[in-house]
């Protein structure tokens, strides 16, 4: 135990950090189930548990342990078992009316699932349990299984843009929207989000790309190739991963990724592309769209759109020769969807028209959003208009939205004999609709 009780001590020593205030899910603080905190590496997860730490525990109540830590190398099933004997020892629970523990990127201790369980049942209400994991694998079936009606799991994403705006020391007024100059500073800071996307150390360096590369390795290595005892096809894993990451915002199938790949040199196969893919979405650095229809079969059938979970990422690591500015806004309502717990598809018929996003609620189809940089150009708007009354035809919606980059107005369609507005909004103003004062 001793490198442990070093390592616990140490941190309480040290306290926690001075911090910029994050936005989070208050059910993370409401709760006595083991909460799950999950997400892309270096998104904030473990920013995040310090700022739980200062709302929750008091000092020396809290334990923090990043099985990270190599001075805890080579990890076993026993350190579990040694941080409840220090708990135990410390005499932290006649101390303390509640201890809490938070465990980062705990995916890496094996068994550490029933070791949540067995301290849920024992210990609820006197123990209480972070853990943080930087790959879906910490989500599996065993532990679904294991931790059935004793766990919530939330998933944290880079920045929201009210967050970006906090850590830019953005104050949002009553008047800003009024004032031209407040007005302009918020469009501004929108431009640098959606060039430079949310991760909390790059939004505060100096150097972003140069340190979203570095991340981008450090996830491909640790979290994708090595994961899955791939480091001899890190290559390959890469050229999968950029190729992806640079066509965000398309359909994809397998097979035009395969033979892309193939075209450039890369051997591969359509089923070891799937497999990558899945290990990549595993790891958080993509996400998939499928097409909407009432038959899984169908939507099993058509191709995927991918999605980066950051623009700042997707920037640093893929090919681009232009600014790239519809698809990068797309990208980013595809996140905040993903990060607003919507259930998300894509719309497309026979006719090619297409429709980005079809948000459900339960059995219903609740929302049809388009996504358009600039539909000031009377052939783009005709199109889009077009897209959203074939979509709201077939799919009984009416509720239509298109965001755009700083286009805002309202038209009218005459949707199965009723007149239907279509709202175009900025997308700035969609991302910060809950500050604005009603």
């Amino acid at each position: 135990m001793g490198k442990l009780s070093q390592v616990i001590h140490e941190f309480w020593d040290r306290g926690v950090p001075e911090l910029k205030p994050r936005r989070f899910d208050r059910r993370l603080t409401a709760n006595d189930l083991v909460n799950d905190i999950v997400g892309i590496r270096r998104c904030g997860k473990t920013y995040l548990m310090f700022c739980l730490m200062r709302e929750v525990a008091e000092p020396r109540s809290a334990i923090y342990v990043n099985f990270e830590d190599r001075r805890l190398s080579p990890l076993s099933p026993g350190v579990l078992d040694d941080l409840l004997d220090f708990i135990l020892e410390e005499e932290l629970l006649s101390k303390f009316k509640r201890v809490s523990l938070f465990l980062d990127e705990i995916q890496n201790v094996p068994g550490w699932e029933r070791f949540a369980r067995n301290l849920h049942d024992e210990y609820r209400g006197r123990i209480k349990v972070f853990v943080s994991g930087s790959n879906a694998s910490l989500l599996s079936e065993d532990y679904g299984r294991l931790l059935t009606g004793r766990h919530l799991t939330i998933t944290l994403f880079p920045l929201s843009f009210p967050e970006y705006l906090d850590f830019q020391g953005f104050r949002f007024e009553k008047d800003t929207l009024l004032v031209q100059r407040k007005r302009a500073l918020l469009v501004k800071h929108f431009r640098g989000y959606l060039e430079h996307g949310g991760f909390p150390e790059a939004v505060l360096g100096r150097s972003p790309a140069e340190l979203l590369r570095q991340y981008y390795s450090d996830i491909v290595v640790r979290d994708v190739t090595t994961r899955a005892r791939l480091r001899k096809e890190r290559g390959v894993v890469e050229a999968v991963a950029q190729y992806v990451i640079t066509n965000a915002a398309s359909l994809l199938s397998l097979r035009r990724v395969t033979a892309f790949l193939n075209s450039t040199g890369v051997k591969i196969t359509v089923p070891t592309v799937g497999y990558y893919l899945r290990l990549l979405e595993d790891s958080f650095v993509v996400f998939g769209v499928s097409g909407y229809s009432h038959r899984v079969k169908d939507q099993l059938r058509y191709p995927r759109k991918y999605y980066c979970v950051d623009n700042g990422l997707r920037n640093a690591v893929s090919f681009r020769v232009s600014a790239d500015t519809g698809r990068l806004c797309e990208n980013l309502a595809a996140v905040e969807l993903r990060r607003r717990g919507k259930e998300v598809y894509y719309w497309k018929d026979a006719e090619q028209h297409e429709v980005d996003f079809v948000v459900r609620e339960g059995l219903a189809v609740a929302e049809l959003i388009q996504v358009c940089a600039d539909p000031s150009d009377p052939v783009i708007m005709k199109r889009e208009l077009r897209a959203l009354a074939k979509a709201g035809e077939e799919l009984r919606c009416r509720r239509l939205r298109v965001l755009t980059q700083d286009f805002e107005q309202e038209k009218v369609l005459a949707l199965r004999g009723r007149r239907t507005r279509v709202k175009f909004q900025p997308l700035w103003k969609w991302l910060i609709e809950s500050q604005i004062p009603r």
